[in-house]
């Protein structure tokens, strides 16, 4: 099966800095540390998308927009999408997390209004959707599964991040991370982690679920595409594809496909 070549995909930024990716504790410190990595890294990445000519959705980490708020500006003047990924990059395991972390970013969400929503590492219960709702969101993007499956839940599409089944029946589950995915036999193609893994090989699939008429559903770091100024020992084996810089692979899937933003995946484009 050939491609279709009309058919638009998304690549989005889960834009964080490497000091969110290692866990680094306590505001002033990560804003220290992260020694303008997020602003040399979007100049790279908005450069990047400029000669393909492409825009895409920013998930954006609220906090970078009180430490740099031009460059979150300059990104929506280049015509990208700004989505939110939580203020601070906590892991959303209570509402009132999830609360605590969007009145944090108060000024950020009144200024950007943002459409879509991602959880940190792909990790969102069921229940937190209206308040989703509640805030303005019209979509989420926090769980696996097959882009077939997306559907209208509590005032808010979910979107989820592309995978390719293996075996049996895929289902549109909360929570549904990484971890769950592959235990039930399904490869998270569209995830960061997998692109670190097969870098523009990962073209095979969006080749499949663009010639069955789907679009992928896929997402990367700034961190796997502008090396960190420093260079933590993974806490796992798990974490070395992440270590890998996937910019020349990017780029080439930038060439090869058409992609464009989040919103106007949900909104059918």
């Amino acid at each position: 099966m050939l491609p279709r070549t009309d058919l638009k995909n998304s690549l989005s930024i889960d834009f964080e800095s490497w000091v969110h990716r290692d866990e680094l504790k306590g505001a002033e410190r990560r804003r220290l540390l992260d020694r303008d990595f997020t602003v040399k890294s979007a100049e790279e990445i908005l450069a990047l998308f400029d000669q393909h000519n492409v825009v895409t959705t920013f998930f954006i980490v609220a906090e970078i927009f009180d430490w740099h708020p031009e460059i979150i500006r300059e990104i929506k003047r280049r015509g990208h999408e700004i989505g939110y990924h939580t203020h601070t990059h906590a892991r959303l395991h209570t509402k009132e997390k999830l609360v605590e972390e969007l009145h944090q970013s108060k000024r950020f969400i009144d200024e950007f209004g943002p459409k879509g929503f991602r959880a940190t590492r792909i990790f969102l219960k069921r229940e937190f959707l209206p308040i989703l709702s509640d805030y303005g969101f019209t979509y989420d993007s926090s769980t696996y599964a097959p882009f077939g499956l997306r559907q209208q839940i509590e005032g808010v599409q979910e979107i989820p991040v592309s995978t390719y089944r293996l075996k049996g029946q895929s289902q549109l589950v909360f929570p549904r991370n990484l971890a769950y995915t592959l235990s039930v036999g399904e490869l998270p193609v569209g995830s960061g982690f997998f692109l670190g893994i097969l870098g523009s090989r990962v073209s095979h699939f969006i080749g499949r679920f663009n010639a069955a008429g789907e679009p992928a559903v896929m997402f990367v770091h700034p961190w796997q595409l502008y090396d960190s100024p420093a260079r933590i020992s993974p806490r796992s084996v798990a974490m070395i594809p992440y270590q890998i810089n996937r910019f020349k692979a990017v780029d080439e899937l930038l060439a090869q496909f058409k992609f464009t933003t989040m919103l106007d995946i949900s909104n059918g484009r």
